[in-house]
């Protein structure tokens, strides 16, 4: 039965873990349905800068077409949408040919977390050649940056954004869609005049609450080897309510769950004994409502103490000791009554 109940909870555990990945996915990724979208179109200066939403390529310029299709072929099979006119602006051969650019490139920075949290982050670029060689400056969710770099070779120049990931989360770096890793946005031959994007995404990371169950017994012979159980439960999580139960082994014997805190500290978790055996007191206390928050992980501890009433159990030498005596003790008696 244990292990049926065992089973029931590693899938209830899997489609939770399903979920909140399908959640974060689906806050991560761009809507290229929607017009808006994360970039504005640049008419001006580019090729193929107009959203046809149900009609795949661009019909302006044939070049510009292959060199976005052979980045993103969802816009020479699915539609063009606001995504690839983005994506145009990253390449010369989508560039009017009105003159020659001036030698400075654009960099747009976006930020996403996939739990809102409202705070701000601090972003770098960094280049081998240019002017300013390295700017930082902070944003925060729907509130972006465009870096603006001068004064180098056309084609010479490589970048870097990255940011100072902030604590509890893990980041994840996309130009413009296409994931490009965990550390940063990177862009090599940087071009005269073009438009380059880098989507940062912070994804929420869970901390680990670890409970610790203690005995004390002053029976020498006592030993805690049984399965000892314990309930938590937290209030003001990310995602889902957090619940469940703790097993224990052994003395001491610690048990663990995970926890996705709330980024504005409000998390509490709250670990509870019901304790059936007679003659034992629990102590719960350094377990009650303890806060959990981003990036450090949390830890409480159970103390069971068992009371002992009457005539304390004796040890083997001590039994002894009562039986020598009690045989010492019904020899005089013996002797008086012979």
């Amino acid at each position: 039965m244990k292990n049926i109940k065992t089973l029931i909870n590693m899938s209830i555990a899997l489609l939770a873990c399903a979920a909140l990945s399908q959640a974060a996915f689906a806050q991560d990724a761009p809507d290229r349905n929607s017009v808006d979208g994360l970039f504005d179109p640049n008419p001006s200066e580019f090729y193929c800068q107009t959203i046809t939403l149900g009609v795949p390529g661009c019909a302006e310029s044939q070049a510009c077409e292959d060199a976005v299709c052979g980045l993103d072929d969802f816009c020479c099979t699915g539609e063009w949408d606001n995504i690839c006119v983005s994506e145009a602006q990253s390449f010369a051969a989508c560039q009017l040919p009105d003159g020659e650019p001036a030698p400075e490139a654009r960099f747009d920075v976006d930020k996403f977390f996939t739990d809102s949290n409202p705070g701000e982050v601090e972003v770098t670029i960094s280049c081998n050649t240019g002017l300013p060689l390295e700017q930082t400056t902070t944003i925060s969710e729907g509130d972006g940056v465009t870096f603006v770099v001068t004064d180098f070779a056309d084609g010479t120049m490589d970048c870097t954004i990255s940011e100072v990931v902030p604590a509890g989360y893990t980041p994840e770096y996309y130009n413009p869609i296409v994931f490009q890793g965990t550390e940063e946005c990177e862009f090599t031959n940087v071009g005269h005049g073009l438009n380059y994007h880098c989507a940062i995404t912070n994804i929420l990371l869970p901390v680990d609450f670890v409970v610790t169950k203690e005995w004390i017994d002053e029976n020498p012979q006592f030993n805690a080897q049984n399965i000892a159980e314990a309930n938590y439960s937290c209030s003001g999580e990310q995602f889902f309510d957090v619940f469940g139960q703790l097993e224990f082994f052994g003395n001491p014997g610690s048990d663990s769950f995970e926890v996705y805190p709330h980024w504005d500290g409000g998390t509490t978790c709250t670990v509870t004994e019901s304790v059936v055996e007679g003659g034992i007191e629990a102590d719960t206390a350094d377990c009650q409502s303890v806060s959990v928050t981003l990036g450090t992980d949390a830890s409480c501890t159970i103390v069971n103490t068992r009371l002992y009433e009457g005539i304390p159990t004796l040890s083997e030498y001590g039994l002894l000791l009562l039986a020598m005596l009690m045989m010492g003790i019904g020899f005089v008696a013996y002797r008086r009554i012979g």
